[in-house]
């Protein structure tokens, strides 16, 4: 799939750039994570074209309903949704929900949130036609939509070194603690126990990493960040270690 998605985007890149009308291109995909998305709006702003989004957020049960109906070879394992739903990034941003249609779970597919004004049980398809006519005439070159994205950006790796920081001063008090616990062993035991702890470590310290992005992720601002980041950092560091020792046993 991984091909195809990279030889999907080079033809939508093809086709857009040789374009001599306009025309809109539909790429349909899952796109859970945002930095897929990302790189189908840099290709829009690179070549001066409006992007729209569809965002189906229907419930996993209703996913699974669905899915059971499809014939046999056309069914995707649970377990594949269950994961998806559980790394899915919604559209949440300040930039993605001024080109974001949220419909709600099949069959209805009623309109959840939308850029461009709606009547309740609205068609989502009028909504759909709506907001692509506008941008049309709002590529994402523009001034307005370069300084969404970046301070988007500068947010996002600003998340990045708070959580390579924090992840850094984590791994070296868990070193210290892995040898006290190695030290703590009998002597048959110390090979075994290094290696347990070893690979708990390595876990933890991933874990770490994902549960400060995602607590970040949720800070609107700076000032908020600052202010709820210590104790929420620390109570996910308080957790995670706890779900952590539980693991080792010698």
């Amino acid at each position: 799939w991984k091909k195809s998605r990279k030889l999907s985007m080079e033809e939508a890149k093809r086709k857009l750039k040789n374009a001599k009308t306009d025309f809109v291109l539909l790429l349909d995909d899952n796109m859970y994570y945002k930095s897929m998305r990302y790189k189908i709006v840099q290709l829009a702003r690179e070549i001066n074209a409006g992007f729209v989004q569809l965002y189906m957020s229907a419930d996993v049960e209703d996913c699974i309903r669905l899915n059971s109906k499809r014939s046999e070879g056309a069914q995707v394992p649970n377990s594949a949704i269950l994961k998806m739903a559980e790394h899915i990034e919604p559209p949440d941003s300040t930039f993605e929900s001024t080109c974001t249609i949220e419909l709600g779970s099949p069959p209805l597919l009623q309109i959840k949130r939308s850029p461009v004004d709606f009547t309740p049980n609205e068609n989502p398809l009028n909504a759909c036609v709506r907001l692509v006519l506008q941008s049309l005439d709002k590529p994402l070159n523009n001034d307005e939509v370069k300084r969404h994205l970046a301070k988007e950006n500068q947010a996002e790796r600003d998340r990045e070194v708070t959580a390579a920081n924090v992840v850094h001063q984590v791994e070296l008090a868990i070193k210290r603690k892995v040898g006290e616990f190695v030290s703590s062993q009998s002597q048959e035991n110390r090979k075994t126990a290094s290696q347990l702890s070893a690979r708990a470590k390595k876990e933890f310290c991933t874990d770490l990493k994902s549960k400060i992005e995602a607590v970040q992720a949720e800070m609107k601002d700076e000032s908020q960040r600052q202010d709820a980041n210590t104790s929420r950092i620390a109570s996910n560091i308080a957790e995670l270690f706890r779900l952590q020792l539980a693991r080792i046993k010698i």
